[in-house]
């Protein structure tokens, strides 16, 4: 069987506050697009749970796919293994989401496919052991997260398309909340006012744009194309744009050295409406 994980992008991103385990507060406009990873994956009756290639930049200690598999069978006592391959697309560290949303759509396949059936909000209280982002995955559905990233809700957001830029690099998300740079400066909002307004912006941008001069670079050459900004902590940047044709003209004015890419904003993720017909979903 074949499940798609897509990616998602940060609308906005700001540091409210900081709790006294040194876990930074956030606000976010989680969007999801349909640029997605692919997951194939075949039922073992041996119970063993194996990956079958993928990519070699993840270390095993890492490969958030098996550790979502090993939690959900260890949680459910399930007998069932299987065979798991994994097609990366979304690039690895650039802020796009792409192991958290492998590792979420890995628990809730199996959570189908085993019949383990546990109920969404069980599927979201494991989801913090393997990662902040996993919450908003199987939540599912475009949101405004606050506290660590796990505290969703639904926000309904019009058809948008997105000109995506992402460098050559992978920046690792613990180190840039590890900074001593970060400080929590942002007065938070509420969803009706992100609604009405047009906050766009990223707490982190300056922070990795000085860490990361090639993200600076990308950023100022994306603005010549529109209200470029940085998704999430990683070095993706991103353009928005109301219509397919303005995001594609778009991409035809990347400098070469730019490798872009269009994607669809999504309302649902590919497997929303599947984990409906599990009983608490």
């Amino acid at each position: 069987m074949v499940f798609f994980a897509p990616a998602k992008i940060n609308l906005f991103l700001s540091v409210v506050g900081k709790r006294k385990d040194g876990y930074h507060l956030l606000q976010t406009v989680f969007r999801l697009i349909n640029l997605c990873d692919e997951i194939q994956i075949k039922i073992r009756l041996d119970g063993r749970i194996r990956r079958i290639g993928g990519p070699s930049a993840i270390a095993p200690g890492e490969d958030l796919v098996l550790r979502a598999a090993f939690l959900l069978k260890k949680e459910s006592g399930s007998e069932l293994g299987a065979d798991i391959e994994l097609k990366k697309t979304i690039p690895i560290g650039a802020g796009l989401g792409g192991g958290s949303s492998d590792a979420a759509t890995t628990l809730l396949a199996l959570n189908r496919i085993w019949k383990v059936n546990f109920s969404k909000s069980k599927l979201l209280e494991m989801a913090p052991t393997l990662g902040a982002d996993v919450a908003f995955f199987i939540f599912g559905q475009s949101a405004f997260g606050e506290g660590i990233g796990d505290q969703l809700s639904p926000i309904s957001l019009p058809p948008r398309w997105y000109l995506l830029a992402t460098p050559n690099l992978e920046i690792s998300t613990r180190e840039v909340f590890q900074s001593f740079e970060l400080t929590p400066n942002s007065k938070a909002i509420t969803i009706q006012r992100f609604l009405d307004g047009s906050l766009t912006t990223n707490d982190f941008e300056e922070l990795v744009c000085e860490s990361y001069p090639i993200v600076a670079k990308y950023l100022h050459l994306m603005r010549q194309l529109g209200r470029a900004r940085l998704s999430g902590t990683g070095g993706t940047v991103f353009c928005e744009f109301d219509s397919l044709k303005k995001a594609n003209l778009a991409l035809g004015k990347l400098p070469k050295e730019m490798k872009g890419v269009v994607a669809a904003g999504l309302q649902k993720h590919p497997m929303f409406d599947i984990w409906r017909a599990i009983k608490g979903l």
